[in-house]
């Protein structure tokens, strides 16, 4: 029985499961209520420079198409790094706060 269609379902549905859980990660700080409007605005500049839980899982994704290939290796790669990149994001948003 061939089970590579499977494997590869599974391995996709984990890299979707994970970008989501990135992008809502950092939506949650982006939103909270308890922000004012020009610190917002402010935000929205300082994302731009920390975003990387918004544009990492578009990076992998390309790369992943243009290889043609997406690995249990490769997934755990993706995880780590969104991961870091939700700390580091966070981290910076706590810094902006505080100065």
């Amino acid at each position: 029985m061939d089970t590579q269609p499977t494997k590869t379902l599974l391995l996709w549905t984990a890299f979707v499961v994970i970008a989501c859980v990135g992008m809502l990660a950092w939506g949650v700080e982006f939103y909270s209520p308890a922000i004012t409007l020009a610190a917002r605005i402010g935000n929205v500049l300082h994302y731009l420079a920390v975003g990387a839980p918004i544009w990492l899982p578009f990076a992998f994704l390309v790369y992943c198409l243009g290889c043609r290939n997406l690995t249990a290796r490769i997934l755990i790669v993706f995880a780590v790094s969104e991961i870091v990149a939700v700390a580091v994001s966070w981290f910076a948003i706590l810094q902006h706060f505080v100065h």
